[in-house]
């Protein structure tokens, strides 16, 4: 997991962030893999490609290199940039069935469609039952993704009352 952190381009973040953000990544493709199994979705090369051309789009109006744009907006190693476009081809897939197979004609209908993928996105991660290694941190499924375990050695965040007088010996 480390080393796919250090393939991470830039030093945009600590590398602790950089060992969550890709694990958090690996733990998303499990995630749209389950999706794909739930809704009987297989993609070709050619929907991969499609995918991956609507990700060099972004990045060229991004005026960036598409490993520059994953890299920077998500701390993604250059090595996982086929799974990405493996997922953005079981995405739009999935979006496909969700809506019918019609493209969307509104803003209130992607809407809707965005909201069905983010419950299939639920369903999904809640049936994998998520555990992260506590030392990278742990699994915050409204986000789906990996965010820093609480410390639990800490003292209790109530203050305790200041003594009221001090007892001293006489030495």
């Amino acid at each position: 997991l480390r080393a796919l952190a250090a393939q991470v381009t830039g030093d945009q973040r600590p590398i602790a962030q950089e060992t969550q953000q890709v694990l958090t990544w690996l733990i998303l493709f499990q995630v749209y893999d389950k999706m794909a199994s739930q809704h009987h979705i297989s993609v070709s090369p050619q929907q991969i490609g499609l995918a991956k051309e609507q990700y060099a789009a972004q990045a060229k109006q991004s005026n960036v290199s598409l490993a520059e744009y994953w890299s920077a907006g998500g701390a993604l190693p250059p090595a996982l940039l086929p799974e990405i476009e493996r997922a953005g081809a079981i995405q739009n897939v999935l979006i496909d069935q969700l809506n019918g197979g019609k493209a969307p004609t509104s803003s209130a209908q992607e809407q809707a469609i965005d909201k069905k993928l983010s419950h299939e996105q639920c369903l999904a991660a809640k049936s994998l039952d998520i555990n992260a290694n506590p030392q990278y941190g742990e699994y915050d499924y409204s986000g789906y993704s990996v965010v820093p375990t609480p410390s639990t050695l800490a003292a209790d965040a109530t203050p305790s009352p200041a003594p009221t007088s001090v007892r001293r010996t006489p030495p």
